[in-house]
């Protein structure tokens, strides 16, 4: 599900329509893989804390898994609704950069490469 709009930043590189679009044409034909356009849609920055309780609500489950960045440890606690959010989810946390995963359980990312890394590389083509 691509954001509208990290609600820790200010602008977007790209667009999130042209986001959405792409994440459409990179996953759409892979079963049982669903993209959706529910933040986008919001047309405004969405806290995790509001993704998940709709997703609680449309898949009428109790817990969900929800992937973070090791370099979002630092300060998750101060996401909205944190204590929310850590009731109704089990944080995994994707490795990167030899950052201490404080217990959580992780998700090994055997690739070296960061989103800066990508727009970057992306403003030379």
């Amino acid at each position: 599900m691509p954001t509208y709009l990290n609600p820790f930043k200010k602008d977007f590189y790209q667009n999130p329509q042209d986001r959405l679009e792409n994440m459409k044409n990179l996953y759409d034909d892979i079963d049982k893989c669903e993209v959706s356009s529910w933040e986008v849609d919001q047309n405004r920055p969405v806290p995790t804390i509001e993704t998940a309780r709709h997703l609680r609500e449309i898949y009428d489950i109790d817990k969900l898994y929800l992937i973070i960045g090791a370099d979002n440890l630092a300060h998750i606690r101060s996401w909205q609704g944190y204590k929310e959010l850590k009731e109704m989810t089990i944080f995994v946390v994707a490795t990167r950069d030899g950052i201490d995963t404080q217990g959580y359980q992780t998700l090994s990312v055997a690739c070296d490469i960061s989103s800066s890394e990508i727009r970057a590389n992306h403003k030379e083509l």
